[in-house]
């Protein structure tokens, strides 16, 4: 499934929370479904990015999957298929709340002084900004030595085809 896709999938089920595993270490929220779990279940670090040709940035969050089963004690699991837990709530999302968060982050990710960045995501730096905040983010003394050569090895393939 292409991030598109995803992006794409129950995007307008606004009683539905979709996580995706591709395998590795987390499942990744997008847009609606990031907002829903920062706000109700635990805040995670955003990460914007924007896909190539398109103009309209999108909002996701990578959640730990060894972690998954805490997070979600209690939540109504209606689905587990295609790579993906699909997760019934119990309010459905307010739409303008939604679009008020994602402008928030977008702004704020938009004024991180820590890293300059160009929007142009062909040149490789969009590819190195979302590794230094993977890098940054990540808590090494929690994770086991798989999941931290796991985790290098994400790195690796990202960066596989960056020249600078």
């Amino acid at each position: 499934m292409t991030i598109q896709e995803r992006i794409d999938y129950k995007k307008d089920v606004l009683s539905e929370m979709v996580l995706f595993y591709q395998g590795g270490l987390f499942y990744n929220l997008y847009e609606m479904s990031a907002y829903v779990f920062c706000t109700r279940i635990k805040s995670f670090k955003t990460i914007v990015k924007t896909l190539k040709g398109s103009e309209s940035p999108y909002v996701t969050i990578g959640v730990p999957a060894r972690k998954i089963g805490e997070y979600l004690s209690g939540y109504d699991v209606i689905s587990d298929t295609d790579g993906c837990l699909v997760v019934r709530l119990s309010e459905p999302v307010d739409l303008s709340a939604f679009q008020d968060w994602k402008k928030d982050v977008i702004m704020q990710e938009s004024h991180d002084p820590s890293v300059s960045v160009s929007p142009n995501p062909a040149n490789g730096l969009s590819v190195l900004h979302t590794c230094f905040r993977e890098v940054r983010a990540l808590n090494l003394a929690t994770m086991t030595p798989m999941e931290a050569l796991q985790f290098l090895n994400g790195l690796q393939v990202q960066l596989k085809d960056i020249s600078l």
